[in-house]
């Protein structure tokens, strides 16, 4: 369990850390970038209307604030919450950390437009949801703990069909190649 959580922190950290790096993330949707995230909120707002359901279409902390400087802070706490994640740190509880990772990658998937809307950031997210489950990262808690049979189970489950797709993706009668 201690294994998965790292590896998932880790993954998490070279995914923020590559949108950090020389504010990436702001040449892809920020204020006067390729593709403004204020844009594609705004279509999606004109879109569903008036909808009492929209924030739960596209649920988004950046519906509150979409400037540069909110999103570079959220793509920072995030990178934070991965190094406590990664290296086991006593001061978070690592489902605290999972759950401000998990909100920030499902407010840039949802909101990013098409350059956050790839296969392997749903992954990343269907992961870290099946991670809350686990018994906490914590030098406190018992890691002798038997892990909810959810848990194991939904992590088999998505590593099933991740390699399943990986597999049929390789057929040429499938891929048209």
């Amino acid at each position: 369990i201690a294994l998965w959580l790292r590896t998932l922190g880790s993954i998490h950290l070279i995914n923020f850390a590559s949108l950090l790096h020389q504010s990436q993330v702001l040449l892809l949707i920020g204020e006067n970038s390729i593709a403004p995230m204020t844009i594609n909120l705004q279509r999606t707002r004109e879109l569903m209307g008036q909808s009492r359901w929209l924030y739960l279409h596209h649920p988004s902390m950046y519906w509150f604030d979409s400037s540069d400087n909110f999103i570079l802070l959220t793509c920072t706490l995030a990178l934070l919450a991965s190094c406590h994640l990664t290296v086991g740190s006593p001061f978070f509880n690592s489902r605290y950390n999972l759950i401000l990772l998990y909100i920030t990658l499902l407010s840039l998937c949802s909101s990013g437009g098409e350059l956050f809307s790839f296969p392997w950031d749903h992954l990343l997210l269907e992961a870290t949801c099946l991670s809350f489950v686990l018994p906490r990262l914590d030098p406190q808690s018992s890691l002798n703990n038997e892990p909810d049979l959810f848990g194991v189970w939904g992590i088999r489950w998505l590593s099933f069909r991740f390699m399943f797709s990986m597999g049929v993706e390789k057929l040429p009668f499938i891929n048209h190649n």
